[in-house]
């Protein structure tokens, strides 16, 4: 059951629902649809807003997050793997939380496979299509980089064909991520893509070298919660303003997860990868998106199934996976035939993102 919001303008919108239903069953007025169109609006350019609070609080973690890293003397293998993957997941980690307490499990859901795949068709295919070369990799990169599409496009396969997921389950994906992060820490080398990443985003955005003082660490740290804090409120927000918007549309919530919540929560991959390609560092760009990846399928899916007041329904998302499958495909055939992915799998991967578009808008129930 949907709860209403809390928020006083959240309930005089969905008094506006209400007035739509009786002025629309019994009484036609011009002014009374127009003014329902206008709540429409009004919903989903709350969407909207939230979603670019999202972005840019969300990119404020990631400054922070690998700022406090640095002052603690965290490795920089641990800055690529573990810190920048949470950092840049921060987004749909907060709308799972928000969902689960919500009762509204499938707005997560949907946004955990909508946002796989954006990751891999917009984000990767985008970039690809942005790059003047092939990125290529080394080949003990290209072949961690296979396994981690492997073992995702396997979890999400095996959620999809259990139908719905319950705690016990989460708590598998939970280990299964768990378990992925220590085989990557124990077969890391020192040019490992990760490490590499890791420097990179340390000398990128981590202060300059000297003293910090524990008032300067601190405040750091001020600064990381006060971000988290925002990213919290924004995806409130967006989950509210998706709830109400999908109601007046008639919409499945799975739909608007696995199309606007998606694309929205992807925008940090998409920057992180932009500048790993405005610094021409081109076999990085690659790393933070799949390491996401992972973690979205195994940690954030497991959360959410943990969180969640009921069983979690993977069958209404099967067509969505099965999108998000082809781009893991295209991507991993060309890291494991040729070591690298061009522009001719960007090319692919943009296409195929724009036909899964149409695939929701017709089957989505957007028409």
């Amino acid at each position: 059951m949907i709860e209403p919001g809390t928020i006083s303008w959240f309930r005089l919108l969905l008094f506006g629902i209400l007035l739509r239903v009786i002025f629309k069953k019994f009484i036609y007025s011009g002014e009374v649809q127009a003014f329902m169109d206008f709540v429409l609006i009004g919903y989903f350019l709350i969407v909207v807003v939230g979603l670019v609070a999202l972005w840019k609080s969300g990119d404020f973690v990631v400054r922070y997050t690998v700022e406090v890293a640095e002052t603690f003397n965290v490795s920089t293998f641990f800055i690529g793997f573990i810190v920048l993957a949470m950092a840049a997941d921060i987004p749909e980690l907060a709308v799972a939380i928000i969902s689960a307490c919500k009762g509204v499990s499938e707005v997560s859901a949907g946004d955990i496979i909508g946002a796989n795949f954006a990751d891999a068709a917009m984000v990767i295919g985008f970039t690809l299509l942005l790059a003047n070369k092939p990125l290529s990799i080394r080949k003990e990169d290209s072949q961690k980089l296979v396994k981690i599409l492997s073992v995702s496009a396997l979890v999400i396969i095996l959620a999809c064909m259990l139908g719905k997921l319950y705690p016990y389950h989460g708590l598998i994906l939970i280990a299964i991520y768990f378990i992925a992060v220590i085989w990557v820490w124990k077969t890391k080398h020192k040019k490992d893509f990760l490490e590499q990443e890791g420097q990179a985003l340390t000398e990128e955005l981590a202060p300059a070298k000297g003293v910090i003082t524990p008032a300067a660490r601190w405040l750091l740290v001020a600064k990381l919660l006060a971000s988290l804090g925002f990213v919290m409120g924004a995806s409130f927000m967006t989950v509210q303003g998706a709830i109400y918007f999908a109601m007046m549309m008639n919409l499945p919530l799975e739909t608007i997860g696995a199309t606007i919540l998606a694309i929205g929560t992807s925008l940090p991959e998409l920057s992180l990868s932009l500048n790993a390609l405005r610094r021409k560092e081109y076999g990085l760009v690659l790393a933070p998106t799949l390491a996401t990846v992972l973690e979205q399928t195994t940690l954030i899916l497991g959360v959410l199934t943990l969180a969640s007041h009921k069983p979690v329904n993977m069958r209404p998302l099967i067509g969505a996976a099965g999108f998000m499958l082809v781009a893991f495909a295209l991507v991993g055939y060309g890291l494991y035939r040729h070591n690298q992915v061009g522009r001719k799998t960007g090319i692919a991967l943009v296409s195929l993102f724009f036909v899964y578009l149409g695939y929701q808008a017709v089957f989505g129930g957007f028409f």
